[in-house]
């Protein structure tokens, strides 16, 4: 048994097709046309021009700047039971970075263990040990 569809069915496949050409076509056309006569042209001389030199600093440079704002972090948090009903004292250790004046540091959450901590330690670069607060954390 043979089965023939009607030939309508190829009309709306086709209609889309050259709809979605033209609608390509003419979002180019209309792009070009904003960007052409709408923003400025000379967008990056100005900003190079804000810059009074260009600054370059090398690796060893830019360490030497950020080492002082850089910190190690100690941990120690308790677990209330173990597996055979003893507590157990995890200590945890890891990096952070100073990024305010007033003392306030960024680091991971699994340093930290999600704030679940009973004691946290931060060796400057100078060495200085300080025993810090955990004021809270932030979902990205």
């Amino acid at each position: 048994m043979i089965v023939k569809y009607p030939n309508d069915r190829k009309t709306p496949v086709a209609l889309l097709i050259i709809v979605s050409v033209v609608s390509g076509i003419l979002g180019g056309v209309i792009a070009t046309f904003y960007f052409h006569f709408f923003l400025p042209q000379d967008i990056s001389e100005e900003v190079i021009s804000e810059i009074e030199e260009p600054v370059t600093y090398s690796v060893e440079e830019v360490a030497r700047r950020a080492m002082p704002s850089v910190v190690g972090i100690t941990t120690v948090s308790i677990e209330q039971e173990n597996l055979w009903g003893s507590i157990e004292r995890n200590e945890g250790i890891g990096t952070g970075v100073i990024v305010h004046e007033d003392g306030y540091i960024l680091t991971n959450s699994h340093v930290i263990e999600n704030g679940n901590v009973e004691e946290v330690r931060v060796i400057l670069n100078s060495g200085e040990n300080i025993v810090l607060k955990c004021f809270g954390l932030t979902k990205l």
